[in-house]
């Protein structure tokens, strides 16, 4: 570890009963740029208004239920109103 700290090793590889199970280098400088690296793969038709609304309804209460519907499923508890539950 010592000649890794001065930069004299490219490598440390970390062994398990004397068999290599990871190896650990170091990063390099030439990170690629995220900033646009997807520009131009994505094509909008002309005339296509991505603000427009979709006309979709939308219920924020939709998740809670179907996330209560997973969970009877998955065998929690039904409330007290087990009687009537037919899931």
């Amino acid at each position: 570890m010592a000649h890794s700290s001065t930069g004299k090793t490219s490598a440390v590889v970390l062994t398990k009963h004397n068999r290599p199970v990871a190896a650990i280098v170091p990063i390099g400088d030439d990170l690629p740029e995220l900033w646009g690296a997807m520009r131009g793969s994505v094509t909008v038709a002309p005339g296509t208004d991505l603000t427009a609304p979709t006309g979709e309804v939308w219920d924020a209460r939709l998740r809670e239920r179907t996330n209560a519907q997973q969970n009877h499923r998955w065998g929690h508890r039904c409330s007290a109103v087990a009687a009537r539950c037919s899931v």
